[in-house]
């Protein structure tokens, strides 16, 4: 079991690659959202990965969402 919080049903997904896959996916989608409607700014998306995801990985009791950009 996960010492992190994660999402409702996710415990029954046991392939670690599978998730990080899916974690992957998700996060280049949300970028390449960002850039279709304009709102990517490449200094605030560097500090947003080096410093909120970063924070937000490492933090066991963060939900499971990652901070907005």
């Amino acid at each position: 079991m996960s010492k992190f919080k994660r999402p409702f049903g996710i415990e029954s997904r046991t392939d670690a690659e599978e998730q990080y896959r899916a974690g992957f996916q998700h996060g280049a989608q949300a970028v390449r959202k960002l850039i279709e409607e304009g709102k990517l700014d490449q200094k605030k998306l560097v500090e947003w990965i080096e410093i909120d995801l970063q924070k937000w990985r490492h933090d066991e009791k963060a939900e499971p969402v990652p901070p907005k950009y």
